[in-house]
């Protein structure tokens, strides 16, 4: 599950805690933070700890990372041949 944190959103780390307490272990959660504040090490700490993503949209400073796309719907139905042409 993908959540993307508004770009008003600052760093708040005692409830990012909170809501990644929260989740259900059966889901895997991937976090967007567009405000600049949580792009620090107590962010990347609770992930980890958490096993949640962080998502980067649109970045060059990925490096050699697990990366996990997600091609979203439209009505044309071009999604899936969008995810093929990643594997390549």
């Amino acid at each position: 599950m993908l959540f993307q944190l508004p770009p008003s959103f600052g760093a708040d780390w005692t409830l990012l805690k909170k809501f990644l307490q929260l989740r259900p272990r059966a889901f895997r959660f991937a976090l967007e933070f567009r405000h600049p504040s949580w792009h620090v090490e107590p962010t990347y700490a609770l992930l980890r700890h958490y096993e949640a993503a962080l998502c980067l949209a649109e970045t060059e400073k990925e490096g050699l990372v697990d990366v996990y796309a997600y091609c979203k719907h439209e009505e044309a139905g071009r999604a899936p041949a969008y995810a093929r042409r990643l594997l390549c």
